[in-house]
């Protein structure tokens, strides 16, 4: 397995003032590997370092002008502090606290090692060692020394701007497509208005009028999208009927009812929706769409059409608007307006979803992804790398990890599964290892 080496440009920043003891750090190296950035030194001469009395604690952190990550701390004890420090903890009957404890006197020379999961801002970061000394009933300042580590990737793969956007779930992908598709109790506006058109005194659908046939296609594609998702069922179709104002108010009322129940019944046969799914509503006379045409319109008689409708109660608009000009307004609504306004139209689907707790972590893990946080985002896409949602965010992951060639397993994966991001990875990768 190859990795990803970090190469670092190392320039000590003595910000310590004489101090009780010294520390000097050699060896120094940092690198990333499999996600974690991994950190060693020594400290050679540790019998000069310490006075025998007393103990000396060593705090290493990663920092850079606005966060920080401490490493575990280490200390040296000189011969008498140890003693003394063993028999207080032999009469407490209690264990040594400082996990990682170093006895100058034994040996000459201090191995660190220590790593901690590798994150973005660390790129460009400073490795602070901190130095608190105690010894004779006295606790000295604490000390400082700081490393400056400019830290670039030296690797065959450039990782892009990340910036991937979270899954939508399949019901919320087609909300997108179909206006009229909302969750129950949901308000939206409806942009994408849903028509019928019917012949004049007609109920029955015809296909071939005008463009039924395209918007029955749609209805059918958003109704047979939400069964298709395991998750959804369809909670209730709501459908408007109504019918242009030509004819009495009840009639046309009668009318609307009927047009609104053809498609009803239409939906309930090729979908197998059972009829206490639906809602309907009989509207009558279409003054309202109407009153939006007439007003959008470049029509001679728009003012004086729009006054009656605005003025005039529903029964009497009808003859209001016969009258108009001798009734040659009457006859361009007739010709123009009115064919527009035979329709069973304001088609709503509700829907209820249960929880898709899969997708919630998959998320979980794209957003640790965008802020760096590398291993926290594999470890949590690892526990679903089945699930194809999971394949372009997982392949992210092992290309920052160094692992290559499990990063183009599921990256061409993601790209089989639509997701055309995956491909200038893919093609990255391919030029830099040509087989």
């Amino acid at each position: 397995m190859k990795k990803y080496i970090l190469y670092i440009l190392l320039l000590i920043i003595s910000s310590a003032k004489a101090q009780k003891a010294h520390l000097t750090l050699e060896q120094l190296e940092t690198k990333v590997e499999n996600g974690y950035i991994h950190v060693s030194f020594t400290i050679s001469k540790t019998r000069n370092t310490v006075k025998s009395c007393h103990c000396l604690r060593i705090y290493p952190a990663i920092v850079n002008k606005t966060k920080q990550k401490k490493l575990p701390s280490v200390v040296i004890k000189g011969r008498q502090w140890r003693k003394r420090s063993l028999q207080k903890r032999l009469l407490a009957k209690v264990a040594e606290k400082e996990k990682h404890t170093f006895f100058g006197k034994e040996e000459d020379i201090l191995h660190y090692k220590a790593r901690i999961p590798y994150k973005e801002w660390m790129a460009v970061c400073q490795l602070r060692i901190q130095t608190e000394e105690e010894g004779c009933s006295k606790t000295y300042p604490r000390q400082e020394q700081t490393y400056s580590i400019t830290c670039s990737f030296k690797t065959e793969i450039t990782p892009y701007g990340l910036d991937i956007p979270p899954i939508i779930a399949p019901e919320r992908e087609l909300m997108r497509r179909y206006t009229f598709v909302s969750p129950t109790g949901e308000k939206r506006p409806d942009k994408q208005r849903i028509v019928i058109r019917f012949k004049v005194n007609e109920s029955s659908i015809d296909p071939e009028l005008n463009d039924n046939r395209e918007v029955l296609n749609v209805i059918d594609s958003a109704i047979t999208g939400l069964k298709q998702i395991d998750r959804c069922t369809i909670d209730n179709i709501s459908i408007e009927g109504y019918a242009s104002p030509e004819g009495n108010s009840l009639y046309n009322q009668q009318l609307a009812q009927k047009r609104a129940k053809a498609l009803r019944d239409y939906i309930a046969n090729k979908h197998h929706i059972e009829s206490n799914n639906f809602t309907i509503y009989q509207r009558g006379a279409n003054y309202k769409e109407l009153r939006r045409l007439i007003a959008s319109s470049s029509l001679k008689y728009k003012n004086e059409i729009l006054r009656i409708i605005d003025r005039n109660p529903v029964e009497k608009r009808e003859q209001a608007l016969q009258s108009l000009h001798g009734g040659r307004a009457y006859i361009v609504l007739l010709d123009q307006y009115y064919p527009q306004l035979r329709n069973a139209c304001y088609i709503r689907i509700f829907y209820k979803a249960a929880p898709d707790p899969v997708l919630t972590e998959i998320n979980r893990g794209i957003e640790r992804l965008n802020r760096g946080d590398y291993t926290e985002a594999f470890d949590l896409l690892q526990q679903y790398k089945e699930d194809p949602r999971s394949f372009f965010p997982l392949g992210i992951c092992h290309l920052f990890r160094g692992e290559k060639e499990e990063a183009l397993k599921f990256l061409m994966k993601a790209e089989a599964a639509g997701i055309p991001e995956a491909g200038k990875y893919i093609r990255q990768i391919e030029e830099q290892n040509p087989s």
